[in-house]
């Protein structure tokens, strides 16, 4: 009997877990800030900070920074797909709330011609430049297991 109360616990947790899911994904994303928020640029470190290092303060800083920018368009959501560790879940998630995988995806990672394109392995310049033309797509998430 306690084993069949446990199967019975975990099936209704799934049923939560994919309700919870639809009901996220039925609804609008976020909308697109656009006037005066966009036109100012945040005053946080947005690159190259190591988390260690932020005090609070700072660490709430760079959060409302990279919300606002990706709110502007400014910014693509990158996710780093951990082999088994509920990353389709996650790409599958962003799917439904709408947020803006590229048309041609293997698993939220953009493909060109039938390949994933290496982004990882572009200079900064070329990535920025990479970047810009995704988000002018409305493409603002892009998942990899390689980079």
């Amino acid at each position: 009997a306690p084993d069949q109360r446990r199967y019975v616990w975990c099936g209704v947790a799934a049923i939560l877990l994919v309700c919870a899911s639809w009901w996220q994904g039925s609804h609008t994303p976020l909308p697109k800030t656009a006037g005066e928020a966009c036109d100012t640029r945040c005053a946080a470190p947005t690159n190259g900070t190591l988390a260690a290092t932020l005090t609070d303060a700072a660490a709430a800083a760079q959060r409302t920074c990279a919300e606002r920018l990706y709110r502007c368009n400014d910014a693509t959501l990158v996710f780093v797909h951990v082999h088994k560790g509920g990353g389709t879940t996650l790409v599958d998630m962003a799917r439904g709330n709408r947020a803006g995988l590229a048309r041609v995806n293997r698993n939220g990672d953009p493909e060109l011609g039938g390949r994933r394109v290496p982004w990882w392995t572009m200079g900064a310049s070329e990535q920025t430049r990479w970047f810009a033309t995704l988000r002018q797509q409305d493409v603002r998430f892009v998942a990899t297991e390689k980079g």
